[in-house]
């Protein structure tokens, strides 16, 4: 089961950048919306979806199916046959793997999948345990369980992303754009009053709106970091001397 993606095209930009750039192209609009879009997305971390499968009896590997023009960011959470939530873990040189490579009766259910017979998996991999179930996923195309389901669940496994739209995406998260459509702008007009030799080229309110635009991504992570938090957060006042 595929994640839905409910977009506004791109034109729904328009009458928040064009008041400021009035001499600016629509086309070119859309474009600048774009690209803000995309760069808001994968620094903020927001865009997040739950992919959601069967588990199945016997089957190994899930291929994860995205909406056309995003990709996978990182990975928040999974969850396998309702044992909970954990949040994998990436792990860059393989080295999570050393102890499972040797013990070829952990896993004596493993039949290859997606690797071939190899207990192991490459490095840039993200890895974790949940319930019986050890797992890992290379390149975001596929989870691989590395112990295969003994019985079909509907609905088995979730998985939490954070998506980056690409830059052929044809238009916004409707969501998401609600939600940071001033974030967006901002960035917008940073990139487009920095076009030298056109009547909107404004150096110092691109700077402006480049601050601003830094200051919406950190509200926006900040609001996603406090649905992961593990424990308690500590908030100190500022001091005024």
């Amino acid at each position: 089961m595929s994640c839905d993606i409910t977009e506004r095209p791109l034109s729904d930009i328009v009458p928040y950048i064009q008041p400021n750039c009035m001499a600016l192209p629509e086309e070119m609009v859309k474009d600048y919306g774009r690209r803000a879009y995309v760069e808001f997305a994968r620094r903020s971390g927001g865009l997040t979806r739950t992919l959601v499968y069967d588990l199945q009896e016997g089957v190994l590997d899930y291929p994860l199916e995205l909406p056309n023009g995003y990709e996978i960011n990182r990975v928040n959470w999974v969850s396998i046959e309702k044992w909970g939530r954990v949040v994998p873990t990436f792990d860059h040189d393989n080295e999570s793997c050393s102890g499972y490579n040797s013990n070829q009766n952990l896993y004596q259910n493993y039949s290859g999948g997606a690797m071939n017979g190899s207990y192991g998996y490459g490095p840039n991999s993200w890895v974790g345990t949940c319930g019986r179930y050890r797992f890992h996923m290379q390149g975001y195309n596929c989870l691989i369980l590395h112990n295969a389901p003994v019985h079909d669940c509907v609905n088995g496994i979730c998985i939490e992303v954070s998506l980056i739209p690409t830059q052929g995406v044809c238009g916004f998260d409707s969501d998401f754009f609600d939600r940071w459509v001033e974030g967006i702008t901002y960035g917008a007009l940073a990139k487009a009053m920095l076009l030298t030799n056109t009547d909107w080229y404004n150096p110092d309110m691109a700077q402006m709106y480049n601050k601003k635009f830094g200051i919406e991504i950190q509200r926006a992570r900040h609001k996603f970091d406090l649905n992961y938090s593990r424990g308690p957060m500590r908030m100190q006042a500022k001091r005024f001397v």
